[in-house]
């Protein structure tokens, strides 16, 4: 047997015993990265000298330590594209080869513009760019890690590079209804599930989506449909067991004809949607009835998506309905209070999820606030407090304040819990009776709001007690769902009124 076979032969049961997936691959191309040749003209190569072995030996223990083959190499291929990697950006993976084709498929015109959210090494839209010649090319991405891989890859080349995250509101506000396609290979492995030892050298931002897998794709695609044109295409990898679950999210989010392929082993890990034109897509996500488990998923997505896009949301809470927004986006906020023909001169209140989102919006909770919300949060008691100086919100002429309160309804919670604190206030035209249903808040606000929650009537009906914590000695302002009697007894002595 000759140096060259013999030296590939013993790199090969050397990887296999590591339990490296492809031993034979992964020897010949590492042998024919340290002998300079295609992999296609290995076996007509020169014996490698000693120091070639030896550069070989090297290489074949860091893969056996699992290191990625295309860290070893310092590329990685995807369709007609080669694109430098290593550590600090996501490695291209077989199967995105599959989105390619599934992507470029639904580009029907000339000229299409083309965005690749989540693009990491830049190497799906450089692809893109390499079977649509004819197309503008966008990508974007928010690690600067992945950047600086992404800004060497596309040097010289047509794709626009975008420091950006695609959860963040007015991303790629310029180019909101001029898309075609947008393509993306998000994060999308939940955060507890095992992975091989390989997916360990990538990028954690580039690989897991929250606990559920979703938490990146839930805002992408409401991006994605504010960036396409009607009847353009979203086509995203996702998770084998996430199939349901895409496409519930991108019904909500305005997409039709979604379909699922399957990848080269049966799995079902590519969805493509189409955007519906606007007037439908207003007809249809309207109203989203939160008693009914599919409906509920596609209605706290698509007012997620809402909510993360600047617009304006209505959801049940235990006291009303409220009408809400983002509350770090003041032209949001401004919305809100004109839906509500009421000025700034009555600040929004905001919801929070959970207890120790408070510890972010105030400066120093005091012990008689961490009384209350214990005693009654969630529920029906807002807390004014002073808020942290350097949070950028415009709530109204609040003077340095915040009314804070976690409702108890588990649609208000879930919603809270994907999309942070809301500027949240009474479903209602300022001076017209509060709403209890989802049909009385419709009633009011028309199409001022975009996505509507029904969670049936609310159980009290009553507004929320709003207590003051700003100064010497709590006062209420206003009771309402929690009694004064209640309040005193948590405090210890009554607590007056004004």
């Amino acid at each position: 047997m000759s140096t060259l076979r013999a030296t590939l032969a013993d790199a090969a049961a050397r990887l296999a015993a590591a339990g490296v997936g492809s031993p034979r691959v992964d020897a010949e191309l590492l042998l024919a990265h340290v002998l300079g040749v295609p992999r296609s003209r290995l076996l007509l190569a020169s014996e490698p000298s000693p120091a070639a072995r030896d550069r070989l030996a090297a290489l074949v223990a860091r893969r056996c330590g699992r290191e990625p083959l295309q860290h070893l190499l310092g590329t990685a291929v995807l369709g007609p594209v080669e694109v430098a990697v290593g550590p600090g950006v996501f490695v291209p993976r077989p199967e995105t080869e599959l989105l390619l084709g599934y992507a470029v498929a639904t580009l029907g015109r000339s000229a299409p513009r083309v965005v690749d959210l989540c693009t990491g090494s830049g190497a799906l839209a450089l692809a893109v760019a390499a079977e649509r010649p004819d197309a503008e090319v966008h990508a974007v991405e928010v690690d600067p890690a992945a950047l600086s891989w992404a800004r060497l890859n596309v040097a010289g080349t047509t794709v626009v590079l975008h420091d950006a995250d695609v959860a963040a509101p007015g991303v790629l506000a310029e180019l909101h209804g001029a898309v075609d396609l947008v393509v993306a290979n998000p994060p999308y492995v939940p955060d507890a599930a095992p992975v091989p030892p390989e997916v360990r050298h990538d990028p954690a931002l580039a690989v897991f989506g929250g606990t559920d897998g979703l938490a990146v794709i839930r805002p992408l695609a409401a991006l994605a449909a504010r960036l396409l044109r009607t009847d353009g295409h979203l086509a995203l990898e996702h998770d084998e067991t996430h199939a349901d679950a895409v496409a519930v999210v991108l019904a909500g989010a305005g997409f039709t004809a979604i379909t699922t392929h399957a990848d080269l082993a049966g799995r079902p890990r590519i969805t493509v949607g189409t955007l519906l034109p606007r007037h439908r897509l207003d007809a249809v996500a309207s109203v989203y009835d939160c008693g009914v488990p599919a409906t509920r998923s596609a209605g706290l997505a698509a007012a997620a998506g809402a909510v993360r896009a600047g617009s304006l949301v209505v959801v049940p809470t235990d006291t009303l309905y409220g009408i809400g927004a983002d509350a770090f986006a003041p032209e949001a906020v401004r919305a809100l209070l004109a839906a509500k023909q009421r000025g700034p001169d009555m600040p929004v209140p905001v919801l929070v999820g959970s207890w120790s989102t408070i510890d972010g919006l105030v400066p120093s909770v005091p012990t008689v606030a961490r009384d209350l919300i214990e005693a009654f949060w969630p529920g029906g008691l807002s807390l004014v407090l002073p808020h942290v100086p350097s949070l950028n919100w415009d709530l109204g002429r609040t003077r340095g304040t915040v009314m804070l309160r976690m409702p108890l309804h588990p649609v208000a919670l879930e919603l809270l819990g994907e999309c942070g604190p809301m500027a949240v206030s009474s479903a209602n035209v300022s001076g017209s009776p509060p709403a209890t249903t989802v049909d009385e808040a419709r009633g009011q606000l028309g199409d001022s709001v975009e996505v509507y929650l029904d969670g049936g009537v609310c159980a009290s009906g009553v507004a929320s007690t709003v207590i003051d914590l700003t100064g010497p000695a709590p006062v209420i302002r206003r009771e309402g769902a929690v009694s004064a009697a209640e309040i005193a007894d948590v405090l210890g002595s009554a607590v007056g009124v004004s």
